[in-house]
């Protein structure tokens, strides 16, 4: 009886930590990712904008769970092995334009988008879910960008949904190896000063942070 007791304490104790929503903070601190227009590090755009969106999660009451606040965490692999429990694996960027395009005038580099895998082995659930997301930024008024689909001055990336702004890259590791649906959203393109500086608008962030919420709700909720 004992030993049954105690298996049973040990399941609870290892289900406690399960969250809906495993939210990764892109890059480190070692290797930050782009660098603003004004010289901020992607790595902190992003940290920041995970914490104002997993307080948005938490009023929708879903729980989130933080990977890589510290900035620590250098493995995709082990990112998304912290994620094994959690019903859904989010990876927040913001985005860049490649190096002859900088500094950036065109006002085309600006705008979300949502990048899923076909090596995902919940892909159909992936866009299903980066669906709503979509719809919930636009109806938050953002629009979406479509420069990496351009085969001239972008990378000519698969499209998912052009007017929802979800692409697809299967060379992305975290969403090739998250165990279950799995999402990265490029929040606005840094690169950009024009956008940077709406990017670093707390009511801006604020927005967005509540419109990806309340996507993820509906996704899990569905």
């Amino acid at each position: 009886m004992g030993r049954i007791l105690a298996l049973v304490a040990l399941f609870s104790v290892e289900f406690s930590y399960a969250a809906p929503i495993a939210i990764d903070i892109g890059h480190t601190l070692a290797k930050p990712g782009t660098i603003s227009a004004s010289g901020i590090t992607e790595f902190d755009f992003n940290r920041n904008f995970v914490r104002v969106l997993a307080r948005h999660l938490g009023n929708f009451g879903v729980s989130a769970h933080v990977i890589n606040d510290s900035g620590k965490v250098g493995s995709l692999v082990a990112r998304t092995a912290q994620a094994k429990m959690d019903r859904l694996f989010i990876s927040i960027h913001h985005d860049s334009v490649k190096r002859r395009y900088r500094p950036v005038d065109d006002p085309r580099f600006k705008g979300y988008s949502l990048w899923v895998s076909q090596r995902n082995p919940d892909f159909e659930e992936s866009v299903r879910c980066a669906k709503f997301i979509a719809d919930q930024i636009r109806n938050a008024g953002l629009q979406p960008s479509h420069y990496h689909a351009d085969p001239i001055y972008g990378e000519n990336r698969p499209v998912v949904d052009w007017d929802r702004g979800i692409f697809s890259n299967n060379q992305l590791a975290v969403l090739a190896t998250a165990r279950g649906p799995a999402i990265l959203i490029e929040v606005g393109v840094i690169a950009n000063p024009a956008e940077e500086t709406v990017l670093n608008d707390s009511t801006a962030i604020e927005t967005q942070a509540h419109a990806i919420a309340a996507g993820l709700q509906q996704c899990i909720a569905g």
